[in-house]
């Protein structure tokens, strides 16, 4: 039932409840002014609604857009694939690992492994610590978008 039917309704059940007409005149007037105020408010819903979906629309073409701008989309660089290579076949696998395998500074290391993380290709597995006698350092392995990059890039 509508606003306006139930409007309607409360109209008919005071004209017929014996009340005094300046009572069912001002209960009117409110029915009234409510059922404005119903559709006001309805058409304020539509309204939003449609700016709702134009933003929607907006966010998955921005999204695309940046998506164009991630490093990755047009491939990692050799240092970044092998890393991901290396990872593909080994889990936690640590910055200081990948710098003596590489034979390349740990900064050079960190850079690809930052990369990597912001993509969301890689995980911490191990956590680093350090003892009195020395130190364990942090593990990484592969995100499942991580290693469905890696089998892409084997298969291309």
């Amino acid at each position: 039932m509508s606003a306006t039917d139930l409007a309607k309704d409360a109209i008919r059940i005071v004209s017929t409840a014996g009340l005094s007409k300046d009572v069912i005149d001002l209960l009117s007037l409110k029915i009234t002014l409510l059922d404005d105020k119903v559709s006001t408010l309805t058409q304020e819903i539509l309204t939003l609604k449609g700016k709702n979906f134009d933003l929607l629309r907006e966010l998955e073409e921005l999204k695309k857009q940046q998506g164009d701008l991630s490093p990755f989309s047009d491939g990692f660089d050799d240092t970044t694939n092998r890393i991901i290579d290396t990872l593909f076949g080994a889990r936690d696998v640590s910055k200081e690992d990948i710098a003596q395998r590489f034979g390349i500074e740990f900064g050079v290391a960190e850079y690809h492994f930052d990369l990597l993380l912001r993509e969301s290709f890689i995980d911490q597995t191990r956590i680093g610590m350090t003892f009195n006698h020395g130190r364990t350092p942090a593990g990484f392995s592969l995100t499942p978008e991580g290693r469905a990059y890696a089998v892409k890039m084997k298969k291309g």
